[in-house]
């Protein structure tokens, strides 16, 4: 295990997923942010994790059982050098690679392997690039989210084209007791997505290089729109908002009211199930297990809440309030 080995000014296979707004971890606009850190030299901690620890300590033995699986006798796990594409603003880290000679792998489920076209079925030839990810996720043959390395690899097959990357394999290991390698071949409507997504990405790159100005994508999510837009003028007069706000008003209006009325359902279904389980823990239907148990906290010291200082940020969510006509 080498780690990564490009920086975030520039677009990386490994960032490929919050780019093209597939990522539960990460948005266009927080990229967006990583990049112009990096440019103005602003350094942002962003600590390890125990999950991503562990699969930084199992990365080359799941990449050696993926290449026993793929039959492969050349290989390597301690890739250190970066991959650039020779055309296109984006890099990427490979976790490792594989040479193959020829092999015809087929799907095989009792040996986890798996190949993601309508075949089942491909020839390795030459150069692949090979990634190795850890998940708690449960195995899921059919499925493997975009965000675990899929986008990843076709970045990294983009960007050893040079060596002649017709194939590529994520190896993934499930809940720490199924380790599946899922075979790609190069995708051409991902990769001109991805080709599209990194020269807009460069554009704006190089806009705020020129002018200072960040020009953010439209928000992903209300959270993205909070990192966006931090703070809130104080103007003198209210802005006037288009028709189509009224139908978002009215959207989140009456989703409230939904979910108002479900909220109350399920305490009222709560209710009537305690009251028929009473004091015991655990109860049985025909369907469903159900436990009401207890939480125990342990006795804690009394604390002195220190003083903080006065602050300001801006609020999480809307305040909507139907206008009286």
């Amino acid at each position: 295990m080498v780690g990564k080995l490009t920086d975030n000014t520039l677009m990386s296979a490994s960032r490929l997923p919050g780019l093209l707004g597939v990522s539960p971890y990460s948005t266009p606009n927080e990229e967006l942010r990583k990049s112009v850190e990096s440019l103005d030299n602003i350094i942002t901690e962003r600590p390890s994790t125990i999950p991503m620890d562990v699969g930084n300590l199992l990365e080359n033995y799941i990449l050696n059982s993926a290449f026993a699986k793929l039959r492969m006798d050349t290989f390597s796990c301690e890739v250190d050098k970066p991959y650039k594409h020779h055309l296109l603003p984006l890099g990427c880290s490979l976790d490792g690679y594989a040479q193959a000679t020829g092999q015809i792998i087929k799907t095989n489920a009792e040996e986890d392997v798996y190949v993601m076209n309508e075949s089942g079925e491909i020839r390795l030839d030459g150069f692949g690039p090979v990634e190795a990810k850890t998940t708690n996720d449960a195995f899921n043959p059919e499925e493997l989210p975009l965000h675990r390395g899929v986008i990843q690899l076709q970045g990294q097959m983009m960007c050893s084209s040079e060596q002649g990357a017709k194939w590529g394999a994520v190896a993934v290991l499930h809940q720490n007791r199924k380790l599946a390698v899922y075979i790609f071949e190069p995708h051409y409507d991902t990769q001109t997505k991805i080709a599209e997504a990194v020269v807009k990405f460069q554009n704006k790159i190089d806009h705020y290089k020129e002018t200072g100005e960040l020009l953010e994508y439209p928000s992903s999510n209300s959270a993205d729109a909070n990192n966006t837009y931090p703070e809130a003028k104080e103007l003198e007069k209210p802005l006037h908002l288009e028709t189509d706000a009224d139908k978002h008003c009215e959207l989140i209006a009456t989703a409230k009211t939904q979910i108002k009325f479900f909220q109350d359902q399920i305490d009222k279904a709560e209710a009537q199930l305690k009251d028929m389980m009473q004091d015991y823990g655990v109860a049985t239907t025909m369907n469903y297990d159900i436990k009401w148990g207890m939480r125990n906290y342990k006795a804690q010291p009394e604390k002195i809440v220190p003083a903080k200082d006065a602050y300001s940020i801006r609020q999480k969510t809307l305040t909507i309030k139907e206008k009286k006509l």
